[in-house]
């Protein structure tokens, strides 16, 4: 065997990035829930599985929701189950981020984010 392979695992540990599970909201009474009893900011991902940059940004939000554990709550709305709270929210085109703050909308992103942008985009409501 040659050294190369031996030395690999204590220098070449895959990179295994941090990931929360996104609560999937169903209903508007369960996201006003999260919305009352959330500390700090609130970043709703409204996406379906039609929409493939929606399904392309659902990892960057699981990673970036871990990033910003404790400072910052991360949900999904799929617009297909949850019509209602995509209506509430006016909410056509997607994907979008909503950040809510004190239960009221703060801020609106109406297009897909990279990871990166989605980091600076949550830390400007930190």
């Amino acid at each position: 065997e040659s050294v190369f392979k031996l030395m690999e695992p204590h220098f070449f540990q895959p990179f295994l990035e941090e990931k929360i599970e996104v609560p999937l909201i169903t209903s508007l009474a369960q996201l006003k829930n999260v919305l009352t009893f959330s500390r700090g900011p609130v970043l709703v991902d409204f996406f379906a599985e039609y929409c493939p940059s929606c399904m392309r940004m659902l990892p960057a939000v699981a990673s970036v929701g871990a990033q910003f554990e404790g400072k910052a709550t991360f949900v999904k709305v799929d617009v297909e189950q949850a019509q209602e709270i995509a209506q509430e929210y006016h909410v056509g085109a997607i994907p979008v981020m909503l950040v809510f703050k004190d239960g009221q909308v703060v801020a609106r992103y109406n297009e897909a984010m990279s990871r990166k942008e989605l980091v600076d985009f949550t830390q400007q409501f930190i």
